[in-house]
């Protein structure tokens, strides 16, 4: 999984030596100001609704090299865009956006996940923006813009980039597009919520893979995708892990924080060891039958796949 844990981690702080690198600017050259405890509120509620949707581009420059796409599938939860991109058990990557009281309505963007095991989570809050609002950056709440210096932006409803440094060396740039619209939306006014406030709760399914020896050579993956993938070749991943197989034992999967709604889940062996590049099984790697999966609120279900 170490090839693949790198699913991107900008909560891997500690691994960044200090630098003189020059903090993230807006793309298009336009001047940024510094945000009154008064704009907070305005431009959150302006931002985050545009934020929704399940988004996927590449990812480059992070301390563990470049990837083809990362794919954030992020939605409103209540007054909070969520979103989560899962490795396996013990690697996963997490954004969360929401107004936080910090002395008055501070917008806050929390990264966070799970690497090697140990839990993260990051809180910058909004420091200045340009005039239209497409260009925030975000600092560190503890350690400020030299610790974490993050710069989001979305000069359009298809476009969404995000540009960070950590502790003053370049860390991360996604730069992604809209895969798929969401229809959830988001309440106005959105609820501020307290500075210590958990990250949403959502629902998980458990996932059982059986296979036997002949077929456990290579990296095997479960997809939960947005519609059948074998049916219809532009269906989106939203979320997949990844476990390398030893022997014929079954393979379990937790996928945690999931939306309410319908997915596909299926799973494959691959043998050939380039998902990550490919984004899809390749000729004669084995894959199982696609299950329908209906979350609803507070559900946790548990679902087999077996391999022909």
């Amino acid at each position: 999984m170490k090839r693949c844990s790198a699913l991107l981690a900008l909560a891997l702080l500690c691994a960044c030596p200090e630098g003189t690198m020059a903090p993230p600017v807006c793309s298009d050259g336009s001047a940024m100001h510094a945000v009154t405890a008064d704009e907070h509120r305005s431009i959150a509620q302006s931002f985050m609704p545009r934020l929704v949707g399940t988004w996927g581009g590449p990812a480059t420059g992070t301390p563990l090299g470049d990837f083809k796409r990362l794919t954030m599938d992020q939605r409103a939860v209540g007054s909070t865009v969520f979103g989560r991109a899962d490795v396996d058990d013990g690697n996963l990557l997490r954004f969360s956006f929401s107004l936080e009281d910090r002395e008055g309505p501070t917008f806050v963007f929390r990264n966070g996940g799970r690497f090697l095991n140990i839990d993260r989570d990051t809180r910058t809050s909004l420091r200045e923006a340009n005039t239209r609002g497409t260009c925030l950056r975000f600092c560190a709440v503890e350690g400020g813009c030299d610790y974490i210096n993050a710069l989001w932006e979305m000069p359009g409803d298809a476009k969404l980039s995000l540009n960070a440094n950590v502790k003053k060396r370049h860390h991360l740039l996604w730069q992604a597009t809209t895969l798929l619209p969401q229809n959830n939306s988001l309440p106005s006014p959105l609820e501020v919520t307290a500075a210590d406030a958990p990250l949403p709760t959502l629902q998980g399914v458990d996932v059982t893979f059986t296979l036997n020896a002949f077929q456990a050579y290579g990296d095997a993956w479960v997809i939960f995708a947005d519609r059948s993938c074998v049916t219809d070749s532009s269906c989106v991943s939203l979320r997949q892990q990844h476990r390398v197989p030893m022997g014929a034992l079954p393979l379990t999967f937790h996928f945690d924080q999931l939306p309410a709604g319908t997915y596909v889940v299926f799973a494959f062996i691959d043998h050939n060891i380039d998902f990550k590049d490919t984004l899809a099984p390749g000729p004669g790697e084995p894959v199982t039958a696609e299950q329908t999966v209906i979350l609803g609120p507070g559900e946790h279900p548990s679902i087999s796949l077996n391999l022909p």
